[in-house]
């Protein structure tokens, strides 16, 4: 019974997974700082991150979200409710 348990439990996370992908907290600080309108080099100096790491999460968000650009990215969050 606890193996079925923890299966469902893997499955729902599978689930929920491929229907809202997970946004990491350095992402969504990257997403916001990208919503506010900062360039990559601006929003690495902020985070204390260099420019090449802005570039892989912007990278990953687009893919997550399947946007094409920032302004796209930026509309799904906010549709998702991580940005206001």
């Amino acid at each position: 019974m606890v193996i079925d348990i923890h299966l469902s439990i893997v499955k729902l996370y599978r689930m929920r997974a491929s229907v809202f992908p997970v946004i990491t907290k350095r992402e969504l600080e990257v997403l916001g700082r990208v919503q506010a309108g900062l360039k990559s080099a601006e929003i690495a100096k902020e985070l204390e991150i260099s420019i090449n790491t802005v570039s892989n999460h912007r990278k990953s968000i687009l893919s997550k979200t399947r946007s094409s650009n920032a302004w796209e990215m930026v509309q799904w969050g906010i549709k998702h409710g991580l940005l206001e």
